[in-house]
């Protein structure tokens, strides 16, 4: 649980989020343990999700892609803050 306002948890029961960003983003192994940031035009607007701007993950070296940094990931979340602030 996050304490934080801004942040949200949600629960995916029966993985069905997880194989749309599987198929989405072409992984060969289920997508959990991927930490995605979105741009400020990033809209989810049909059945599928969007694709993110950035992603890291944690999947193990068969899938392509950086692996998590969190300090990589935070300075690439906090690039996208000033755009969203001049919407």
């Amino acid at each position: 649980m996050f304490l934080d306002a801004r942040a949200r948890h949600y629960w995916d029961e029966g993985g069905n989020l997880m194989a749309r960003y599987t198929k989405l983003l072409d992984l060969p192994c289920d997508a959990w343990d991927i930490f995605f940031v979105y741009g400020p035009a990033a809209r989810w607007d049909s059945p599928q999700p969007p694709k993110p701007a950035f992603l890291m993950h944690q999947l193990g070296p068969s899938v392509p892609g950086p692996r998590l940094d969190g300090a990589q990931l935070a300075a690439e979340a906090l690039h996208q803050l000033p755009q969203a602030a001049t919407r």
